[in-house]
């Protein structure tokens, strides 16, 4: 069953909702409660279940962020990937990426030791990967700018390089962060944590392409 709560900015939704899941929770205390919210808001979403709680306990409520699940269902299944990039990896493997292609950038050769630059390519990739686009994508929109836009035609020219390289750089060896979910997204029908439970959504402005094939 899909139930939605809905409301105004501030009217307590998340309160309520939370209250729901206790009072539930506390009813089917044999069943398991998932509660996902955004990484930043765990730990408030938590002591609002500690404190609603009539024991003032989780007991069988798990309050994660969808990084956090895929870990827990990952490592039970004895999957967990111990070679996760971190951000500092990321950008070290990306530091060596740039200086071996350097010479085969057609606009950015020029930048890639500027402050700031593998800052900027790594957010990018990282958004890159959270919404699925590879280089087919990123070849599609080099395409349709072939006429009207010379330079945007080189930009894109250098970001494929630059994308299609750090993923040969990794493959097989690590995987990012965001990877992390597109394999919780493939293996979790394998695992039966969540089998009948009771799954809650909060918190979030949006999904990326990734969790709605979670949630789905």
């Amino acid at each position: 069953m899909l139930r939605l709560i809905t409301g105004s900015v501030r009217s307590g939704l998340t309160r309520q909702t939370v209250s729901d899941m206790v009072r539930e929770a506390t009813l089917n205390r044999n069943r398991k409660f998932i509660y996902i919210v955004p990484e930043q808001f765990t730990l408030k979403t938590q002591q609002t279940v500690v404190e609603l709680h009539p024991d003032h306990a989780c007991m069988n409520i798990d309050v994660v962020s969808f990084d956090r699940l895929a870990h827990v269902v990952l490592a039970k299944l004895g999957r967990d990937a111990a070679d996760i990039l971190d951000d500092s990896g990321k950008a070290l493997v990306l530091r060596n990426v740039l200086d071996k292609i350097r010479d085969d950038l057609i606009v950015y050769g020029s930048k890639v030791r500027s402050a700031g630059f593998v800052e900027e390519t790594k957010s990018l990739i990282t958004e890159f990967r959270q919404y699925g686009i590879d280089d087919n994508d990123l070849y599609m929109m080099q395409s349709s700018t072939a006429v009207d836009n010379d330079l945007l035609y080189s930009k894109l020219q250098d970001i494929r390089l630059i994308y299609r390289t750090f993923n040969e750089a990794i493959e097989d060896r690590y995987i990012t962060a965001e990877d992390v979910l597109d394999v919780f997204a493939r293996q979790l029908p394998e695992s039966d944590f969540i089998t009948g439970s009771s799954l809650y959504l909060d918190g979030f402005t949006g999904f990326t392409p990734i969790h709605y094939r979670i949630i789905s």
